[in-house]
């Protein structure tokens, strides 16, 4: 197209005009592109928030975050051909006039009229329709999310350049990895946190426990000292005097117990010796005089012969 116009003849206004509306399609472009990667940018942060903080499982969440990165690729990948595209077609247009003939005014037909009025406007419009049809290459989906973005954009936008757009590329990039990296960071940090809820909760029970047998002690010994420790000298004390004391009523009662013993002796001995005594007498009196003798005068002699016993014993018990 650039050979088929390098005779044809434009006014320098015309094609600064032509320019201008080059530079403004290209600055439109360039930003409508750059604010859909922002804006897509933000969207996708917040998307990835949410679904951190979702219930879905741990595989569910890195399978919805591979799909939105891949979403993402294609967006990037589209604004970057349409601000490629632009640049293109733009850099076409400014061939174009580079090869063309420029004058400051129109020459005049003998009629009155522009002879090449009619032909650049043709081959401005052919230029039209191409960088048109260049521009929106891509899916449908990608210009209207693109046109949607422009209605909302600045109204004096900044020039944003092919670079630029590499550099918001690779920043997005980056982005989409350390997102990915904090989203396992947090599906680990979350496991961590469940562990150290287990330990906190085992840790708990021990030190209850713990408190239970402390209870136990101080009911049992006491408060502590001012220390915190148990001193038993005061109590050991106490205990071996009430030993003491013990041992002296239990030798005590020993000793009852003795005496006692040898009076159930004695008494023994005496009714043995009384006893036999009598059945003594019985038969000595059985044989010689037959019922002569009365039962009180054997008992009058058994008390003597008691009384001598008795007199007997405690000589020798003393």
């Amino acid at each position: 197209m650039a050979e088929s116009l390098e005779n044809v003849v434009f006014t320098e206004e015309y094609v600064m005009n032509c320019k201008e509306h080059a530079i403004r399609c290209s600055i439109s472009i360039s930003n409508g592109a750059a604010y859909s990667l922002e804006t897509v940018n933000r969207r996708m942060a917040k998307c990835v928030s949410e679904l951190g903080l979702s219930s879905l499982s741990a595989g569910a969440q890195e399978l919805a975050t591979k799909e939105m990165s891949g979403e993402l690729r294609q967006i990037m990948k589209h604004c970057t051909g349409a601000t490629e595209n632009v640049y293109a077609a733009k850099d076409l247009l400014a061939r174009i006039f580079d090869s063309s003939t420029i004058t400051n005014a129109m020459p005049v037909r003998n009629n009155g009229g522009t002879p090449y009025k009619e032909h650049c406007d043709e081959n401005v419009g052919y230029w039209s329709r191409k960088g048109g049809c260049f521009i929106v290459h891509g899916p449908a989906f990608t210009g209207t999310f693109l046109l949607a973005l422009l209605a909302t954009a600045s109204v004096n936008p900044k020039i944003v350049t092919q670079k630029d757009i590499a550099k918001i590329d690779n920043r997005m990039d980056t982005m989409v990895s350390v997102m990915t990296h904090v989203l396992q960071e947090k599906n680990a940090l979350k496991d961590r946190i469940t562990e150290l809820e287990e330990q906190s909760q085992l840790h708990s029970n021990v030190t209850e426990a713990i408190g239970l047998r402390i209870d136990h002690l101080w009911d049992s010994l006491g408060p502590p000292t001012e220390d915190g420790m148990y001193r038993f000298t005061s109590v050991s004390d106490q205990l071996h005097a009430e030993s003491q004391r013990e041992m002296v009523e239990l030798k005590t009662g020993l000793h009852r117990y003795v005496k006692a013993l040898k009076d159930v002796r004695t008494h023994c001995q005496l009714m043995d010796i009384r006893l036999t005594k009598r059945m003594e007498l019985l038969e000595n009196r059985d044989k010689k005089w037959p019922w002569s003798r009365s039962t009180q005068d054997i008992d009058n002699e058994g008390a003597e012969d008691a009384d001598t016993l008795a007199d007997n014993g405690k000589a020798t018990h003393d």
